[in-house]
């Protein structure tokens, strides 16, 4: 108490001070003018210049709405859209919300409103099943081109499927010319399809979260190098040459400082190995791609970051498919000493 007038003491504002007062479904309508109650399935991404709709909402075990861009394969929660949409860090996201909303932190919620925003909130998951064949030879020489054998295929828990059904309606077929692969992540039984030879928006499907990392299911306890690389494509391909490696969903999806300091305990040695594409330090409108996203991700888990050199391919199993075994194993004998 100050003499003369009143003081209250606010504490830290934090996600749990904002979800207490706002839901996410109103910040998803106010901040991205998509509506996650809506039947509608597939969305345009407003936070970059899209024209076909290929996004959709789901909600994790513990309830967070996410925001999923397929062609990007990012995943946006509500406070990663505003922290996306107007350039700022995420306590600035948090006061823009209070300034935006008129929210008075000084007052409490009243106890029946509090229960209100509490109820969690409930969103139509899209379901995706696929029926599985075996693996053709064309589609065994597709990933031999980059040095992945069928067993190794088998470990990482890649399969071919016939049919892809969304919701209980066939979507997509696979065909000589347009193979369809899932990757199957069991520990959370998600999964994601991909059409390698297929262009745009419709390459990719998923019902994965960030939580969902490639290669960690086939992750030793201990090990002496580890790389978290940009595709399990990547991953298989190292595993072949005597590398172990994860990659996240995208190269701009953040893992958890949890999860990081375990893998750090693990493995002696640990590197950050994205595609050599885009630029250092580029403006907004062009950032996202592999040097940018190495810098930042060496930057936030305190490693170090590698490349393959400029002119050529930008990752590593486009560079074992252009120059073979023998030539890969030398470049990562030279990056890896």
């Amino acid at each position: 108490m100050i003499k003369g007038r009143e003081v209250t003491l606010i504490k830290k504002v934090t996600k749990t001070t904002i979800l207490e007062r706002v839901s996410q479904e109103a910040l998803f309508n106010f901040y991205l003018k998509r509506d996650p109650n809506s039947t509608k399935k597939q969305w345009t991404n407003p936070l970059r210049k899209d024209k076909k709709p290929g996004c959709y909402f789901n909600v994790s075990k513990r309830g967070v709405i996410y925001f999923n861009d397929t062609a990007t394969e990012k995943s946006y929660d509500a406070f990663a859209v505003i922290m996306e949409k107007f350039n700022i860090s995420f306590q600035e996201s948090l006061n823009k919300i209070i300034k935006d909303f008129k929210i008075d932190l000084t007052t409490k919620l009243p106890a029946s409103e509090k229960q209100k925003l509490d109820k969690k909130f409930e969103i139509k998951k899209k379901k995706i099943q696929a029926i599985i064949q075996d693996f053709s030879e064309e589609e065994l020489d597709y990933w031999y081109s980059f040095g992945i054998t069928k067993e190794t295929l088998e470990r990482f828990n890649v399969k071919s499927a016939k049919y892809i059904y969304i919701d209980k309606e066939m979507a997509m077929r696979s065909t000589d010319r347009n193979p369809i692969f899932v990757y199957y992540f069991p520990n959370s039984e998600r999964l994601k399809i991909y059409r390698p030879l297929t262009r745009g928006n419709d390459k990719w499907l998923s019902t994965t979260t960030g939580n969902d990392i490639n290669g960690d299911d086939a992750l030793p306890f201990l090990g002496d190098k580890l790389i978290i690389t940009s595709s399990l494509k990547d991953v298989m391909c190292l595993y072949e040459l005597g590398y172990i490696a994860i990659a996240p969903q995208s190269e701009t999806t953040k893992l958890t400082a949890t999860y990081i300091e375990s893998l750090k305990v693990s493995f002696k040695e640990i590197y950050i190995f994205f595609d050599n594409d885009g630029e250092f330090n580029p403006p907004k409108e062009r950032s996202g791609k592999g040097k940018d996203a190495a810098v930042k991700a060496g930057e936030r888990y305190k490693l170090e970051y590698r490349f393959i050199p400029d002119g050529e391919p930008k990752d590593i199993s486009d560079f074992y498919q252009e120059n073979g075994k023998e030539k890969c194993k030398k470049l990562l004998k030279s990056l890896f000493k």
